[in-house]
């Protein structure tokens, strides 16, 4: 005679099949280890697809930082320009086939090189700005040439 909770009993129990400790054959534990299994199961599943996104933009990243741009530039102008690869292909590409992504990355970043020259030229204007050794007028080479005299005479008093 079978009654109904001996199939959900029996329904349970096999789910929990090579679980350890009670949890194989005691239906109270076991009940408890598939219940935690599946939650985990459905949490895993989002998960495994943020994991191959930040894969793949960490590979597309690698790959179009030799082109002089960044990711997220890179992405806004491949966004702008409308070709139909998603990431998943494009790190596909970067990975097992570089001609073709070379052939994709100088594209893109070929019709956003007035962009890009446009976003570098303050930073070289500010360069301009920073004083360093070989940017020194004479007259502050002179002045440190007397500060650089006066440490060495103190040094060997």
């Amino acid at each position: 005679v079978f009654f109904a909770f001996m199939v959900n009993h029996a329904k349970i129990l096999k789910l929990s099949k090579g679980y350890r400790g009670a949890a194989n054959n005691i239906f109270r534990v076991s009940i408890q280890a598939v219940y935690r299994a599946q939650t985990n199961q459905y949490k895993d599943r989002k998960h495994r697809k943020r994991s191959y996104r930040t894969l793949w933009i960490a590979r597309i990243n690698a790959a179009v930082q030799y082109y002089g741009v960044n990711y997220s530039r890179f992405m806004g102008y491949y966004s702008k320009l409308g070709i139909g690869l998603n990431r998943k292909m494009l790190a596909e590409l970067a990975v097992s086939e570089p001609i073709s992504f070379r052939a994709i990355a100088t594209y893109v970043v070929s019709q956003f090189k007035d962009v890009e020259e446009a976003r570098l030229i303050p930073a070289r204007e500010r360069a301009k700005l920073w004083v360093t050794r070989d940017t020194l007028t004479d007259e502050q080479n002179a002045m440190t040439q007397v500060f650089v005299d006066a440490l060495n005479k103190k040094t060997k008093e």
